[in-house]
């Protein structure tokens, strides 16, 4: 009652602080590196029982891309500005994406030296150039991508937001919330009618699954932002009773056990993507409104520093599960066979540690240099 009662006068806060989107985002981007991690293990030849299990518990891992769509479409719609250009718009996502996936690309090539993996230079310009995430690849080229293959989330999510962007800037609002809501809808109609969410795959030969993933994530993300600009002030005004406190908690329990159930334990009895989508969009949705418990008991700082993490360990996983690998299964691997966890939590804890140093010593360097020069040319 104490912790309801608590919860209820935040409620009343004005400044939207969205620090349990934070903990969503952790929850995705540690979904998707552990369903990588396990599948990598997994695949070795001498791999044992467990770790066979554990890629079959987080099979569905990479669902939590979804996530980051909707996340980044919420964000996109909020901080929309119909003044700023396009060119302007694509600048700063540049300073703030490329840097790191150009130095993962380059780290990726010298540590190529060493033997351990083969890398395609090739493949890798076409990715940094967002070629495979907006269909301009055939399909078989995804598997020569498994370094920078990841980066096709960057592309197909900026593909859907500079068509969007250019809806909102150059027609009527109700004409592009229109268009935005049918290539919304659509899009997961086509994702659902190919039944793969493979992002280089094409439906019809002409549209690709990763780029519809972005348009259907994006554009619900964006509506959930309107959504907020619209009626979150209001809402937020609005005192729910204890009942209706606990009516919306119920759901947010619901939606959070099912993100986490599925995503790491594979419970799923249905093939339909969809649901996941619902269920994330739901989500999101109730944890940005904060009216229930789970979403004001999670609306902590801490978690505001781990998130600023995720793109890098996200970028730069794929690099080091294959290097640890090859390297530790090659030369630690009667060991690890008996003690196949803790080649699970190296592995693991060799992303995290990356993530965080390219943060530190690329991410945010590269950031403030590339704003500071852009800064200085339009003065």
């Amino acid at each position: 009652m104490i912790i309801i009662n608590i919860m209820l006068s935040k409620n009343s806060e004005t400044k939207p602080m969205f620090k349990n989107i934070e903990f969503i985002r952790i929850v995705a981007c540690l979904a998707i590196v552990f369903a990588h991690l396990t599948s990598a293990l997994a695949s070795l030849s001498t791999s044992t029982p467990l770790l066979h299990k554990l890629a079959h518990m987080s099979s569905q891992g990479g669902r939590a891309v979804e996530l980051f769509f909707i996340i980044s479409g919420f964000l996109f719609g909020l901080k929309f500005l119909p003044t700023q250009s396009l060119f302007e718009f694509l600048k700063k996502k540049f300073i703030r994406l490329w840097p790191v996936a150009i130095f993962v690309m380059f780290l990726s090539y010298l540590l190529s030296f060493t033997k351990l993996f083969t890398f395609d230079m090739y493949q890798a310009i076409l990715n940094l150039l967002g070629f495979f995430g907006i269909g301009l690849v055939t399909d078989k080229s995804l598997l020569h991508w498994s370094i920078l293959g990841q980066f096709w989330y960057v592309s197909s999510m900026l593909g859907a937001m500079i068509l969007y962007f250019y809806l909102l800037k150059h027609f009527d609002k109700k004409i592009s919330n229109f268009a935005i809501g049918l290539i919304t809808y659509f899009s997961y109609c086509l994702i659902v009618f190919t039944g793969d969410m493979y992002p280089t795959l094409k439906v019809y030969g002409v549209f690709n699954i990763g780029l519809l993933r972005g348009l259907g994530g994006v554009g619900l993300g964006y509506f959930i932002a309107m959504l907020y600009k619209n009626y979150g002030k209001e809402i937020a005004e609005t005192k729910f009773n204890i009942k209706q406190v606990l009516f919306v908690s119920v759901f947010e329990f619901i939606c959070l056990y099912f993100t986490i159930n599925n995503l790491f334990l594979h419970k799923i009895k249905f093939d339909n993507p969809i649901i996941y989508v619902v269920n994330f969009t739901i989500l999101v949705t109730l944890f940005i409104f904060k009216k229930g418990i789970f979403s004001n008991l999670l609306n902590l700082s801490v978690w505001n520093k781990f998130s600023k993490y995720t793109y890098s360990i996200y970028m730069v996983h794929c690099l080091c599960l294959l290097t640890t690998a090859n390297y530790i299964y090659g030369h630690y691997l009667d060991y690890l066979l008996q003690h196949p966890i803790i080649g699970v939590v190296i592995a693991l804890s060799i992303c995290m540690i990356s993530g965080i140093l390219i943060y530190h010593f690329v991410e945010i360097p590269m950031k403030k240099y590339l704003t500071n020069l852009n800064f200085r040319k339009n003065s």
